[in-house]
């Protein structure tokens, strides 16, 4: 396999970093679960209960809950060597082939260049410095295959970490109301039931559900785990989606302007430019119908009726197209009329409809149309 010459890059986690969170709060869930083992079943783990014990195990609830908000965002990927060749991308541990490949995307930073590969179920961001390295690696993995041009990665979830933040306030409020009834304040709960027993029992419920959650936000995909500061993830994707966002911009207003020039080329002939209105009546009577067209210097029944419909068109061509479809296709003269809906128009629209000597006095005599606003 041809190799081509090695650059340096980084490959970006999609993962934030939640190990001390995951740690403190497994470590805090786990001990909860032993006192009130211990409690329901003697099992002599821990001795006589103290004011210390219940304020630990207090704490240990807060802890709990607490916990998940300890992971971070990972900042930047990690550095890695990168070669390409022969349909084959490798970035340090990283190995993607062509053939896995569904679809790649190129954005430019304000610095250096990143490329989105969606390969399998994954997609994998690269940092490169120079374009033309960020180009290499997109033709590799392309290899005459037809891959989409965007890589789409949609923002991250926070539901589930709604649900987290739930869970962190039952904990936070059953915390200092188990300390209060285990040193017997005054804490109403209920006619019959135990305050510390209840408040206990939430606390440790509150405290594993805390653990569940953060485990089903890393497990579950694209999900937010750390809040706050934005992670190398987030900023690889908001840079391609900008990146597509403005290429199907750009990609609508040439698709509009192209349909805007064809629109102009299909009744370019119809405006009276510089001539006078003898002279332009008698050319747009020359025009011909399409079934007695042999060039192509006819003008279509729909694009007509198009410009005659049409309220941001000049005048002159409505009134132009009003009289090709009235003299050349037989249209009915109050349809064309009615048709326009500013009355100034109208009448000019319905003085294009006469016979040529009666057209051209009408129209003189009404002048240009001028509105100040």
């Amino acid at each position: 396999m041809r190799w081509a010459p090695i650059v340096l890059a980084r490959v970006v986690f999609e993962r934030d970093d939640a190990r001390v969170a995951s740690l403190t709060t497994a470590a805090a869930a786990v001990f909860l679960l032993l006192v009130l083992a211990d409690d329901a079943l003697p099992l002599a783990l821990f001795r006589r209960p103290t004011d210390s014990m219940f304020l630990t195990i207090a704490v240990a609830m807060a802890v709990a809950g607490i916990g998940p908000w300890l992971a971070w965002s990972r900042r930047r990927g990690r550095a890695v060597r990168l070669r390409c060749g022969d349909g084959v991308v490798e970035a340090g541990r990283l190995r993607i082939a062509a053939p896995d490949v569904r679809a790649i995307s190129v954005a430019h930073g304000a610095r250096g260049t990143s490329v989105a590969v969606e390969h399998g179920k994954r997609v994998a961001f690269l940092e490169v410095e120079r374009a033309e390295d960020a180009a290499r690696i997109a033709s590799t993995l392309a290899a005459g295959r037809a891959c989409t041009s965007d890589v789409v990665v949609l923002p991250r979830s926070a539901a589930i970490a709604g649900i987290q933040m739930l869970v962190t306030l039952a904990a936070l409020i059953a915390a200092p109301l188990y300390y209060m009834a285990a040193m017997r304040a005054d804490v109403a709960a209920g006619p019959t039931a135990d305050p510390k027993a209840l408040f206990g029992l939430v606390g440790v419920l509150a405290s594993v559900l805390s653990f569940v959650v953060l485990v089903t936000r890393q497990l579950w995909p694209n999900q937010v785990v750390a809040f706050g500061m934005r992670g190398g993830w987030e900023t690889h994707a908001a840079l391609h989606r900008e990146c597509a966002r403005v290429r199907r911009e750009r990609e609508t207003q040439a698709d509009e302007e192209a349909v805007a020039t064809v629109d102009e080329a299909r009744i370019g002939g119809l405006e009276r430019g510089d001539e006078d209105v003898g002279a332009w009546l008698a050319r747009l009577d020359a025009i011909p119908a399409e079934q007695h067209a042999y060039r192509g210097d006819a003008l279509k029944r729909d694009v007509l009726w198009e410009a005659l419909a049409d309220a941001a068109a000049p005048v002159d061509t409505r009134m132009a197209a009003a009289r090709v479809l009235r003299r050349r296709y037989g249209e009915e003269r109050g349809a064309l009329v009615r048709i326009v809906a500013d009355g100034d128009v109208r009448l000019r629209i319905d003085a294009a409809l006469d016979e040529h000597a009666d057209a051209e006095r009408r129209i003189e005599r009404l002048g240009p149309l001028f509105r100040a606003r």
